[in-house]
């Protein structure tokens, strides 16, 4: 069977979460948006700040959740300033500004929590806010993920589980892979990812016996560690009110050191790439007939990654290299090879993005069906 690697960037998740200076943008909607709207409801009606990062609108931010959305707030103006959030993640590493870093990664995390559970009922960055200038309102999961689980899911032994063949390796903090795994296996619309995991397994992990069908290179949003280090999955329970309730103290546990995010938000440069982790992903390459690439647009923090990534497709096995991406560029990819003569003839661009592609390949290998005989 011809094996796939799918690996993702931002546009891959395009129709249903912001991207790039997108992001920005909503991050910095949310945050004065759910301010403005405590003031109002809480303090009063008349006069509300209208700079919330200023000394003067300080007296006003005393909850834990209005002080997590200050900080989505200021994350989302550095990264407007930055251009995108890891560009100023990357400003912080390099500064060893570590705090700062950790409460980066917690404004993250819950953000795109809130987005892609509770955008509809926010609203707080509409789709015809962005440059598109589209009528078309943001997905809950892109359908171009629904399409492809469609075909590469498969039930065996009770449980539906990924095609053998098919891996996943992703940019994205969003978990829109999972949620289109939890839309064809459960009805809940309030998916437990820690029961996701052990059937379509994401998490990243330490030991030697990793079997994961997604790695997330930047970490990804959904979860916390204790000081106990016992991963803690922060539920969307149904309404915005109970989300808050959940995690009320969130932000204080994050200060006092009783809850981290920097096992689960861990930007690519950050990991040790010696770990089991890794290796395995190095070996998924390495085994993989068919490299498609969605939406990434390989910017120059991520190179040292994308070096080793692009050094495990082994140039007598790798068939084809599909990069689908409305700017796709054959030099972006071959700027990361050694040996670029070698992969050269592999290379096929696709700029039409309606729909992720699945290889030929992939149809022609599936068992062929038994005829039937009409008698």
């Amino acid at each position: 069977m011809t094996k796939i690697t799918y690996l993702l960037g931002a546009g891959s998740s395009y129709n249903a979460c912001p991207i790039w200076n997108l992001q920005a943008k909503a991050m910095v909607s949310l945050g004065q948006q759910e301010l403005t709207k405590h003031y109002i409801e809480n303090i009063s009606k008349n006069n509300p700040p209208t700079d919330w990062l200023s000394k003067e609108a300080q007296k006003y931010i005393t909850t834990d959740k209005q002080k997590i959305l200050k900080e989505i707030l200021h994350f989302g103006k550095k990264a407007q300033e930055f251009n995108t959030i890891d560009t100023y993640a990357r400003k912080l590493f390099l500064q060893e500004k570590n705090k700062e870093l950790e409460l980066l990664k917690m404004s993250v995390s819950v953000f795109f929590d809130l987005w892609e559970n509770y955008n509809k009922q926010l609203n707080f960055y509409p789709r015809s806010n962005s440059s598109d200038k589209s009528d078309k309102s943001w997905d809950k999961i892109d359908q171009r993920y629904i399409a492809l689980f469609s075909i590469f899911l498969e039930k065996k032994n009770e449980n539906l589980l990924l095609n053998d063949d098919i891996n996943f390796i992703t940019w994205n903090y969003d978990l829109q892979l999972e949620s289109t795994y939890n839309l064809f296996a459960n009805d809940s619309s309030d998916p437990d990812f820690n029961l996701i995991d052990a059937v379509f397994p994401f998490l990243e992990k330490s030991n030697t016996n990793l079997n994961n069908k997604v790695f997330h290179l930047n970490g990804h949003r959904g979860f916390a560690l204790s000081r106990s280090e016992k991963p803690m999955v922060l539920r969307n329970n149904e309404t915005i009110e109970n989300y808050w309730k959940l995690h009320e103290k969130l932000y204080s546990n994050l200060k006092t050191g009783t809850q981290t995010f920097n096992h689960h938000i861990k930007y690519g440069w950050e990991h040790n790439i010696e770990s089991e982790w890794f290796k395995q992903i190095g070996m998924i390459l390495k085994q993989s007939d068919i490299l498609i690439i969605i939406g990434y647009s390989f910017p120059l923090f991520n190179r040292k990654i994308d070096q080793f990534l692009f050094s495990h497709l082994h140039p007598n096995k790798i068939k084809e290299i599909v990069y689908q991406d409305p700017y796709s560029d054959e030099e972006k990819i071959l700027n990361l090879f050694k040996y670029p003569d070698r992969y050269k003839n592999k290379i096929k661009l696709l700029k039409e993005v309606d729909q992720f592609h699945i290889p030929h390949s992939h149809f022609i290998d599936l068992p062929k069906a038994t005829p039937f005989i009409i008698r």
